[in-house]
């Protein structure tokens, strides 16, 4: 017994040294990663020194005897104890320190004789959280192989004092300074340990290398996909660390559809980027899943709310000057006779009851249990038959009991809208400034009209809501701990109260701004109409016709009806004022619809576009309330929504509003389509081929000498490429405003702001002028604008664009085709860019660089596969969109390019960066 003492004596004492030895030699154990294909799973190989070697633990839990075994020349493991700040020794054929192994751990192991020994050992894929004490403590990495230190240990903030690795080599420590620029390690090795020193008691989270299961469609970038990888890490990394939990058991679904965000049975459905920010919260909801267990529920409220409570945890991790926490309190409150107990059931369609009560719910229970409580939760709920039971036991407080105190507590949180203070139905207009008191008398006298105008007009009753009138100095002390700091001039919608910033400087693109001059009269038209039909169905009223067929993106049953009605009561309330022509409006909404060839019928859910195609697909559902206030009159609009609350169906309260079903309004509203076909030039004239239309103020012999030229290049491209002649019409226009009521979808670019050189459409091509800067740039954009039409990878449009002006420029004599080669991959030279980063735009390389690499890689493919195959590509195997968006359209291109050349394009890809090396090595 004496022996033993003082042979531990001894040792402890030649580690002290070893702590105090300071090294210079940066090398350590060298550690490789393989598969054992015997035993089915993965291995890594240390490299042991004779002496002492400092490694972490990265296999299951094994008996340390087992470490004997694997290792001969093994004399001694020690495992530093942190809690206790005391090693523990296991010897051959002496274990009773350390019995066993665990995954993160670091060891000492104490090697004899004098050669080294290559280790192999077992590796698992799973993280490990690890709680950490104030003081010395040993690291054992899990994580992959190559992890930054730095950032790797940047979540330990100033906790962290101290940092040694070690270099078993020398038989040295080697200090790595936290946050320096001389840091003595940049990366980490798996199963690499560390000793480090802490300020305080803290929880360690050490991710393996197990990932969840990405199933990504074919439209998604590579960017956005190692988006997607990275977003999940980091909400593992943060949930792990705050609340104890983590998982990657579960398989992430990954489309660019416009559809709900989703997690249920182990699989998320994520439309990306639209639910990029919902990551979180959807993670959270695969958390709560894994630790019920199948079988178990808990009211919607508490789903929700804790997994909201959980998004702001991580918001506030990844950004602590953030606001997300005053949201929610605001809009629990503004719903004064609902308390979480009545939304058990509620569904997603009225998300912001049972999110925003949740969240303040959740709030609460943090508040008086601590955040791992809201875990505790789900993670007893399976020990439990009633979910009150569970609630109590995890939280210390009967349901109850809980329900009376939240209802206090959410009115502590946010003070209640003026409109609500009082018992009269009206609409309070506060100035909050005395420069917005002229402002909100305006404000109050466009409220009345428009109250006396809804009301004889559409059969509307009075409402009440609270618009705050208010400067951009005042703002941001006024509101910013209730939204975020930076807004746009107008904000809000029920139940939130409504903001106007009267002094914001917009120009006339802002999308609220209006014939008057202001950018505030469109928003309280829109507000009053959507409270208007609020108060004709409330969120609650509405839940039981929630559709089971289809996901509908409006509480009121029908889509194009949730966007129509209101756009076509906006627009008789502007030809109520003189602000607008009726006539004018039904034409411009016309001639936008034309470029949608859906069925009135698929707009149930929601729209299927964004940007500028959104603008069209909306101008076919005001028409769609146009054609219903036709027949049935105006009034029926509003009494759909009027009836909703006693309906049966969506159907019933259609029928009853306009006598007619919803089956027969479709039909009817079809033949209203076929009644008011689009002709444009191209589709009346005996040729075939594009015709040139011009607009504005041209030179006189400017249309002659265009088409001359644009004929010459339309034959040269015929000859040289194959390129068949499209039946299409191309609108040349000197300034973009000059066609707003002529051209489908014109007018909705011009709003929205993004009309750009080339717009193109199914048979329609728009070369603006003013946006290309000079009469003769409709040479150079014959083929973008013509074949290539926004279509399939960026760096192909540009690169085959600029490849074959290049071409019809040389036939021209203008240019050297050869010197203008070179030219180009002199300039992509320039970049370590690939292409596959420049799929879905030039990204940070830029027009200038990207259009460079894309001419060099299309004169790649024009050499691998001819000329000819490069218009092919687009005009025989690229199907069209039925209308492009404000966005570039990439679409299926993929497999019409393996067609086409022959090579997928992760081949090309690799084939061309091996022939970029040899321009390289030029």
């Amino acid at each position: 017994m004496q022996v033993r003492s003082v042979r531990r004596l001894i040792l402890v004492a030649c580690l002290a040294l070893l702590v105090a030895a300071v090294g210079v030699s940066p090398r350590g154990a060298v550690a490789s990663s393989g598969a054992d294909e015997g035993r089915g799973r993965e291995t890594i190989t240390t490299v042991l020194y004779p002496g002492w070697n400092l490694v972490g633990w990265v296999g299951p839990d094994t008996p340390t005897s087992d470490l004997f075994d694997a290792i001969p020349a093994l004399r001694q493991v020690w495992a530093w104890d942190a809690e206790k700040q005391a090693y523990q020794l296991a010897l051959r054929d002496q274990y009773g320190d350390l019995p066993a192994l665990t995954l993160g751990v670091g060891l000492w192991l104490r090697l004899g004789g004098n050669s080294t020994f290559e280790w192999t050992r077992a590796a698992s894929d799973l993280g490990v959280l690890l709680d950490l004490h104030g003081g010395q403590n040993l690291l054992g990495w899990t994580g992959t192989d190559g992890a930054g230190v730095a950032d790797t240990l940047a979540r330990f903030g100033d906790d962290l004092e101290e940092v040694w690795h070690w270099d078993a080599e020398a038989q040295r420590y080697v200090p790595y300074p936290p946050g320096s620029d001389a840091a003595s390690l940049a990366t980490l090795a798996r199963g690499q340990a560390l000793r480090i020193e802490l300020a305080r008691d803290t929880r360690w989270w050490e991710p393996g290398t197990a990932r969840p299961t990405f199933v990504f469609a074919d439209d998604i970038t590579a960017e956005q996909r190692e988006e997607v990888q990275a977003l999940f890490e980091s909400a593992t990394d943060v949930f792990a660390m705050r609340f104890g939990v983590h998982t990657t058991d579960y398989t992430v679904d990954v489309s660019n559809e416009h559809s709900l965000c989703a997690a249920g049975g182990g699989v998320i459905d994520l439309p990306f980027p639209l639910c990029r920010t919902a990551v979180p919260h959807e993670y959270f909801h695969i958390l709560q899943s894994e630790l019920m267990g199948r079988g178990f529920g808990a009211p919607d409220w508490m789903n929700e709310g804790s997994a909201e409570y959980a998004q702001f945890v991580y918001e506030q991790d990844v950004d602590p000057q953030g606001t997300f926490p005053h949201r929610h309190p605001y809009l629990a409150v503004e719903q004064l006779t609902i308390t979480p107990g009545e939304v058990h059931d509620f569904d997603r369609r009225h998300r912001y009851l049972s999110y925003a009560l949740g969240f303040v719910a959740a709030e609460w229970l943090v508040d008086r249990a601590g955040e791992e409580a809201l875990v505790d939760f789900y993670r007893i709920r399976k020990s439990h038959d009633r979910w009150e039971d569970t609630f109590q036991a995890a939280f210390g407080v009967a349901v109850d009991e809980f329900y009376e105190a939240v209802e206090s507590y959410r009115h502590e949180r946010a003070p209640l809208n003026p409109h609500l203070r009082d018992d009269r139905t009206e609409v309070i207009v506060v100035p909050l400034s005395a420069a917005a008191a002229p402002v909100a008398t305006t404000i109050r006298g466009q409220i009345a009209n428009l109250t006396s105008f809804f009301a004889e007009r559409f059969g509307a009753d009075p409402v009440d809501y609270t618009v705050y009138v208010v400067d951009e100095e005042t703002y941001p002390s006024t509101f910013v701990s209730l939204l975020a700091p930076t807004v746009n001039c107008n904000i809000g919608s029920d139940p939130w109260p409504k903001i106007v910033i009267f002094d914001c400087d917009v120009d006339e693109s802002f999308h609220t701004f209006s014939p008057d001059g202001d950018h505030y009269t469109r928003f309280i038209i829109d507000g009053h109409i959507h409270s208007t039909l609020t108060d004709l169905a409330p969120p609650l009223s509405t839940r039981h016709l929630q559709r089971t067929d289809i996901a509908v993106v409006c509480r009121w049953g029908i889509y194009w009806l949730c966007d129509g009605v209101p756009d076509y009561i906006a627009a008789m309330y502007e030809v109520h004022t003189g602000a607008a022509d009726l006539d004018h409006i039904l034409k411009k909404k016309m001639l936008l619809a034309h470029g949608v060839t859906k069925s009135l019928s698929s707009f149930e859910g929601r729209l299927s576009a964004g940007g500028t195609s959104a603008e069209a697909e909306s101008a076919l559902l005001f028409l769609a309330a146009h054609q219903l206030a036709d027949h049935a009159g105006e009034k029926a609009l509003l009494e759909y929504f009027r009836v909703l609350p006693s309906a049966e169906t969506i159907y019933e309260a259609f029928e009853h509003a306009f006598g007619l079903t919803l089956d027969e309004f479709y039909t009817q509203f079809e033949s209203y389509r076929e009644m008011h076909p689009y002709a444009p030039p191209h589709a009346t004239d005996d040729t075939v081929g594009p015709v040139l239309a011009f607009r504005g103020a041209l030179p006189a012999d400017y249309p002659g000498e265009t088409r001359a030229k644009f004929g010459a290049f339309q034959a040269f491209f015929e000859d040289r490429f194959g390129a068949e002649r499209q039946e299409l019409t191309v609108h040349v226009v000197t300034n973009t405003r000059e066609v707003e009521q002529e051209i489908p979808f014109w007018s909705g670019i011009i709003r929205s702001g993004f009309a750009r050189c080339v717009n193109a459409w199914d048979d329609i091509t728009v070369i603006s002028i003013d946006r290309c800067g000079h009469f003769g740039s409709i040479d150079g954009f014959y083929l973008g604008g013509v074949i290539v039409r926004n279509r399939g990878p960026w760096w192909l449009q540009m690169g085959l664009n600029a490849y074959a002006t290049a071409a019809y420029q040389a036939h021209e004599g203008v240019i050297d085709l050869d010197t203008h080669r070179d030219t180009q991959i002199d300039r992509a030279l320039q970049t370590s860019g690939s292409l596959r980063g420049i799929e879905n735009s030039a990204g940070e390389l830029g027009a200038w660089y990207g259009t460079a690499l894309g001419f060099v890689a299309t004169d790649w493919l024009a050499g691998h596969a001819g000329e000819h195959a490069l218009a092919s590509y687009y005009q025989e195997h690229l199907p069209l969109p039925e209308y492009t968006t404000d966005r570039r359209w990439i679409g299926p291109w993929r497999a019409a390019f393996e067609e086409v050349f022959g090579l997928t394009p992760d081949e090309f890809y690799e084939r061309f960066e091996a022939y970029r090396a040899t321009l390289t090595a030029e």
